[in-house]
């Protein structure tokens, strides 16, 4: 389970008053209940498509405050809440939808392990050290993920 510190936990958990209300389909919302919106133990679902979305859209804005400053970018440094506001707004009016992994791991402060990534690629040499060595960092990433290796 992914560790988040407190205020992280609050500013997740408590969406702007002023976002606009997301529109799906019936079939799209069905989905999102069976892979991306949180739920407790016994199934009740903690969340509807405005908090999944920001949910997504604070987890991320607040990874981004890492990078935003330390590199020459066109981007100007601003708060999470600006960030994510702006992230949920493209996620709400349907100009931007990552990946279901993605829906279901930013945030997840229930059950996530944090890890956003479907797809891991590692560099393998031909020699016994490297076929060797890759299958160590295959494992490790496979602990990290509670997944299978393909």
């Amino acid at each position: 389970m992914t560790k988040f510190a407190k205020s992280i936990q609050k500013f997740i958990k408590n969406p702007p008053e002023n976002l606009g209300k997301p529109a799906f389909t019936s079939n799209s919302l069905k989905i999102m209940e069976k892979r991306s919106f949180l739920k407790d133990e016994k199934g009740k679902f903690l969340e509807g498509p405005k908090e999944m979305f920001w949910r997504v859209a604070a987890a991320v804005a607040i990874e981004d405050q890492k990078y935003v400053g330390k590199k020459k970018t066109a981007k100007k440094a601003t708060g999470p809440e600006v960030q994510a506001e702006e992230f949920y707004t493209l996620l709400a009016e349907n100009k931007f939808l990552p990946g279901a992994r993605v829906l279901y791991e930013a945030g997840n402060y229930i059950d996530g392990t944090g890890q956003l990534a479907s797809c891991f690629v590692l560099p393998v040499e031909d020699g016994l050290d490297s076929i060797f060595e890759t299958m160590k960092e295959a494992a490790i990433v496979t602990l990290s993920i509670n997944t299978e290796i393909n």
